[in-house]
């Protein structure tokens, strides 16, 4: 018999040289909402910018916090096939806030292979219509919000994005980006440093791309060496290039006029041709091109009239087209038809009301009225050419409206069909427009090819410019499901052959929402939650499906609830419902009332293994000698609820903070003028004593507290300058300032105040009100100082208004959040030393930080929830180094996030929310290691 030894030495190997047991993957506790959430037409979501790539149709999809089976916002990126349907989101945008928006979510530019576009930061991303393929590109941001004035264009290779980039070392300049992240670069850092040459007016022309920086025109063909300048408009604000073969038109804004210039970009010459007088509120001039010319619509403001002019490039052939020669109204655009120019516009005391079409024919300086023409309401914004005529809404003088159709000349100028339309466009090789009930028309452009499509198109007049993209023979758009409410869409525009292509709110679980997570101990956790049928409930669990269930006696409303957890107190529960106070052990039977109350419950605390709380007086007739509030103790039994003393107070106690065996508090004294003083109580009357008068305003501000050792400090403002730290052993006499001395340095307004390893951390400012940083005290003056000057989080960078740096404890290591200005908000730590104050790691290189938040200790790590934009926000881990800082599992897989909330340590488990996009927001779980 043969005898094999290596089964016996991996086995021993396994056993013995195996680490210590690692956490394992977080698993979906149980589903307590299962099924779908659809959307209602009411719902105020939104689908946007359809771009097709790649044979696909990608957009943004934008659904609000409060949208039925939601219960955070989402924004971002969707794809869908116009020919199977069905959609799928390819990355969020907002991270579930949209608090803070800088820009509107848009596409800016397609190849056909790749399209770019900005979030809700202004940050440059492109997608390939694939979730691999769909990433921001280098942190840099897209300058220019207003369409026209500062939108990136797409080089003279249609591959080569060029834009104005925005970074915090260079500030904004001219960049380019050919949609990969090693291609995405500044073209040339025209003002060096941080300040930048803010790029604006980009337009391309022939084998190069103009800009204006500076008063200047400048020229690129992408690369540092091949970036000029052109010339400079001395004392002017550039406001339009148009670029006409060798020859760029400049229109410059300057102090009371408006110049057109020409500039030669081959020899470098630049000739002033023309000046208009600008009253400073509305422009003097536009320049634009229509038929082959060069046009310019003055606007005179003394006398409120409009004049068109032309120009040949030359000053002598820059003039005023006519008669006739002005126009008491004239709107924009001015439209090319077959080299004809076609604008609106109305003579003699005429307002816009009564436009109609005029025609500068080819060839001609002198505009005819369009013999035969409608009145024209809106001045040609809903107007196109197809086929070689101008469709447009036209009215009659009773105010009708009909879609109209002219080829320039009297007897082309006709009425095609008796609908009124609000959006008129090319798609298919087809006209379509949208009439004023918000349906889809679509015509050859004649009477009798003119039909209706769909009635269910959901664009009304008001929601500006029907958005579509052609794909696989269709169009894809954002049309109304009478159950799902506004969906993407596709039609071939044929009567009968429109679809919903998707229900984006019907792929989206039901979520039970749990929150108030509370451990109990022995790996369980207590919290609320909705299953969709009976309203909200409170349930305990134990990290398995079987061991989650519901508590008799609590059914809440999900919309409004009322049940507030009030406080642990050793294995014990203690929440408000319905006026009742309540304990829970997380058993059926251990789940029940203790007390029918009389008024408000106030603030409670844990106090020597029982619950303190305090309760309203009945009510507040007047009174110079306050009112009596009543102290109460709870052991969780109804027998042992009882009150324990009464007390006079000026006003409401609150604030309430345990730490030494005392529970410390603000109140105002009985006695006229009624102070507000810091008290503490030992569950007593005769220990129930102020010890602080604070200064006005300083009752406002929470009581922060920490103890080390037998001393207990606090946060108070007790003295000119606001907070300040004191000590305290729990008397009047035994409280002082731990910096006495007013006059000299000190931290300024110190908050979050935590104790790590013998000593207190809190965050404050020092010299420049503006540079905050974390501080360190051992309780005394000289032990007082500044570790480091690293910003707290801003609350634009992280989505929300909590600009905590959340100080957490883990082990000989105290993380936190903290922005140096060229990291972004990312993860720090410290052991107490300037020199160990340092970054763990930046998980998203450059300035726009990890989103880091929720930071959690638990079994000897770190968690947190935070995103490296290639997967969405997703729950993290850390133990202290960069290589141990790393991502723990990616519930929602690819960018996408399912946003891992309520962090809560439990013992064996860390318990958190989440989406996997499967089952809604739900309770998970991960063991952690033992």
């Amino acid at each position: 018999m043969r005898f094999h030894l290596w089964p016996v030495l991996l086995t021993l190997c396994l056993t013995l040289c195996s680490p210590a047991a690692a956490e394992g993957p977080a698993h979906l506790v149980a589903d307590l909402n299962p099924g779908l959430a659809n959307l209602t037409p009411e719902s105020t979501h939104s689908f946007s910018s359809y771009t097709a790539v790649n044979g696909r149709v990608v957009f943004f999809g934008l659904l609000p916090e409060g949208v039925p089976g939601l219960s955070q916002s989402q924004c971002g990126l969707w794809v869908v096939d116009a020919a199977s349907g069905g959609a799928e989101r390819l990355a969020d945008l907002c991270g579930g806030d949209l608090g803070d928006f800088r820009f509107d979510l848009h596409v800016l530019a397609t190849t056909g292979a790749v399209a770019f576009f900005t979030d809700i930061s202004g940050r440059l991303w492109r997608t390939d219509g694939t979730a691999a393929g769909t990433f921001p590109l280098r942190g840099v941001e897209v300058a220019g919000e207003a369409p026209g004035f500062g939108e990136p264009v797409l080089g003279p290779d249609g591959r080569t994005l060029f834009f104005s980039g925005c970074t915090a070392a260079l500030g904004c300049e001219p960049w380019r980006s050919d949609g990969t992240r090693a291609g995405t670069q500044p073209v040339l850092d025209l003002v060096p440093g941080s300040g930048g040459s803010h790029p604006t007016l980009l337009t391309l022309a022939g084998n190069r791309v103009l800009f204006a920086a500076g008063g200047a025109v400048w020229s690129t063909d992408g690369t540092a060496a091949g970036t000029a300048q052109l010339a400079r408009i001395p004392g002017s604000f550039l406001q339009t290039l148009l670029a006409r073969g060798s020859a760029v038109y400049v229109l410059a804004v300057s102090q009371g006029s408006d110049t057109v210039w020409r500039l030669d970009t081959v020899s470098g010459n630049l000739r002033k041709l023309a000046s208009f007088p600008s009253d400073g509120h509305r422009t003097g001039a536009i320049l634009t091109a229509a038929g082959r010319r060069v046009l310019i619509v003055q606007y005179d403001s003394e006398d409120g009239l409009f004049s068109l002019w032309e120009t040949d490039g030359s000053r002598a052939g820059t003039r005023r087209t006519g008669p006739p020669a002005v126009f008491s109204s004239l709107s924009y655009p001015l439209l090319d038809l077959g080299g004809r120019v076609v604008f609106s516009a109305s003579r003699g005391a005429g307002t816009s009301a009564t436009e109609r079409l005029w025609v500068l024919d080819p060839g001609t300086a002198k505009p005819r009225l369009l013999q035969g023409s409608p009145l024209i309401g809106d001045g040609l914004q809903t107007s196109t050419v197809f086929a070689g005529r101008l469709y447009f809404a036209g009215r009659d003088a009773q105010g009708g409206c009909a879609l109209w159709a002219t080829d320039g000349t009297p007897r082309g100028t006709r009425e095609i069909q008796d609908f009124c339309p609000t959006q008129l466009h090319v798609a298919l090789g087809r006209l379509i427009a949208i009439d004023s009930q918000g349906d889809l028309w679509t015509s050859d452009g004649t009477p009798g090819g003119t039909v209706h499509v769909a009635p269910t198109a959901f664009v009304p007049a008001s929601f500006g410019t029907f958005d579509f993209a052609e794909s696989d023979g269709r169009i894809v758009f954002t049309g109304l499901d009478p159950q799902a409410g506004p969906q993407p869409f596709a039609s071939d525009l044929i009567p009968g052959g429109t679809e919903a292509l998707a229900r984006i709110g019907g792929v989206l679980a039901g979520n039970s929402d749990p929150v108030n997570l509370t451990p109990l101990g022995g790996g369980r956790v207590l919290f609320n939650a909705c299953d969709g049928h009976n309203g909200s409930g409170l349930w305990s669990s134990d990290g398995t499906e079987a061991g989650t269930r519901e508590l008799p006696g609590i059914e809440d409303d999900c919309a409004n609830p009322q049940l507030e957890i009030l406080q642990r107190v050793g294995d014990l529960v203690y929440f408000d419902f319905q006026r009742r106070l309540w304990r829970t052990d997380g058993t059926p039977a251990g789940t029940f009332p203790l007390l029918d109350l009389p008024a408000q419950l106030r603030d409670p605390a844990a106090l020597g293994g029982k619950l303190l709380f305090v309760i309203d007086p009945p009510s507040f007739p007047p009174s110079t000698h306050g009112w009596v509030w009543d102290f109460w103790t709870s052991d969780g039994t109804p027998a042992g609820t009882q009150p324990a003393f009464p007390f006079r107070f000026g006003g409401t106690p609150s604030l309430f903070a345990g730490a030494g065996g005392l529970i410390y508090f603000t109140a105002q004294s009985p006695d006229t003028p009624y102070p507000v003083q810091v008290w503490r109580t030992g569950g007593t009357e005769a220990g129930t004593r102020p010890i602080l008068d604070l200064v006005d305003g300083g009752g406002n501000l929470p009581i922060e507290i920490a103890a080390l050792g037998e001393r207990v400090f606090f946060l108070a403002a007790a003295r000119p300058g606001g907070p300040e730290l004191w000590v305290t052993d729990g008397t009047a006499a035994g409280t002082a300032p731990v910096l006495p001395d007013l006059s000299g340095p000190r931290p300024a307004n110190p908050v979050f105040l935590t104790a790590f390893r013998g000593a207190l951390y809190f965050y404050a400012q020092s010299g420049d009100p503006a540079a905050w940083g974390l501080w360190r005290s051992d309780g005394t003056a000289a032990g007082t100082r500044l570790l480091k000057a690293v910003d707290r989080p801003h609350p634009v960078l992280i989505g929300g208004s909590d600009s905590s740096p959340e100080l957490t404890p883990v082990g000989d290591q105290l993380f936190f959040r903290a922005d140096d200005g060229v990291h972004g908000t990312e993860l720090w730590k410290t052991d107490g030393t300037p020199e160990g104050t340092v970054l763990v790691k930046d998980i998203v290189p450059g300035r726009h930080g990890s989103r880091l938040h929720g930071l959690t200790a638990a079994g000897g790590k770190l968690y947190f929830g935070a995103t490296d934009e290639i997967h969405g926000y997703e729950l993290w881990q850390s133990d202290g180094t960069a290589a141990g800082t790393t991502l723990v599992q990616d519930i929602l897989p690819g960018p996408a996030p399912s946003n891992p909330d309520q962090l809560t340590d439990a013992g064996s488990l860390l318990y958190f929310t989440a989406n996997d996009g499967e089952h809604g927001r739900e309770l998970w779980a991960l063991p952690l290691p033992r």
